[in-house]
């Protein structure tokens, strides 16, 4: 077999070829390695939302003041929610501050309820809850909490927690 230079270059041409598009196409050989790590699931974010915020929401400290709470508060909840707990504050830190109480919860499980379909970005959280002490005029500190998450210029947030009327309308 006699080896003349189309013999050599054609196959080189194809295999450079090849190479030249698998470069340029990365989702053709496999996965790009930035994308290694799996992104969390929209649950998974919103979910962490409902944790976050009622972990804040119970974590008290009569010492570090009402100020540091709400800006602490704030930062994890929705424009409306932080706007809808600054209202009733001040009365309510005054029976903190009485009592001098420092809480510490512990969130024992968290379940999905539902999302609405008819409000995009929005769904409800279950959460069992475990306080280090009772709230003030409470006697106990296991609770279960409804929470409403939103999402909020892109990013899962807490905003409040439900009325017993608003949990007693939630889809069974």
């Amino acid at each position: 077999m006699h080896l003349n230079l189309k013999t050599i270059l054609l196959p080189l041409v194809i295999l450079l070829a090849g190479l030249l598009i698998l470069t340029s196409f990365p989702g053709i050989v496999g996965s790009q390695q930035g994308s290694l790590t799996p992104t969390p699931a929209e649950d998974d974010l919103a979910k962490a939302a409902a944790i976050q915020g009622a972990t804040v929401f119970f974590t008290i400290d009569e010492q570090a003041g009402k100020d540091a709470w709400i800006e602490s508060f704030c930062m994890v909840s929705t424009e409306s929610g932080c706007a809808f707990y600054k209202l009733g504050l001040s009365k309510l830190w005054k029976q903190f501050e009485a009592a001098h109480i420092s809480i510490t919860p512990t969130i024992l499980s968290s379940e999905k309820v539902t999302t609405f379909p008819e409000k995009q970005g929005q769904q409800v959280w279950k959460l069992e809850i475990e306080l280090s002490k009772p709230l003030p005029g409470r006697s106990s500190s296991k609770d279960t909490a409804y929470t409403l998450v939103v999402l909020e210029q892109g990013t899962w947030k807490f905003d409040r927690f439900l009325t017993p009327d608003e949990v007693n309308g939630l889809p069974k």
